[in-house]
C-alpha cells in the first residue's frame, strides 16, 4: 500500500480546495446547477423578508465581494 507523508497531503489537499472554491469554477457550478435543478413539489409562497434576503445575499456577494468580478 502506497503512503504518503504528511507535506505531500497538506499541499495536495489544498491545492484541491483552492481550485474548487476559485470564483469562477464555484460559479460555472452554480450556475449549472441552477439550470438543471428540478423542485420535487412546487415553491412555495414568497414573503416579503425571502426577497429581502435575497436581495441582501446578492449585494453582497454580486458587488462587494472581490472575487465576483471573473465572469
Amino acid at each position: 500500500m502506497a503512503t504518503l507523508d504528511a507535506e505531500t497531503l497538506t499541499s495536495g489537499c489544498r491545492r484541491l480546495l483552492q481550485e474548487l472554491y476559485a470564483p469562477r469554477a464555484y460559479d460555472q457550478r452554480v450556475f449549472r446547477f441552477l439550470g438543471e435543478y428540478r423542485p420535487a413539489r412546487p415553491c412555495t409562497r414568497l414573503q416579503f423578508a425571502d426577497g429581502r434576503a435575497f436581495l441582501g445575499a446578492l449585494w453582497v456577494i454580486g458587488v462587494t465581494k472581490p472575487g465576483r468580478r471573473e465572469l
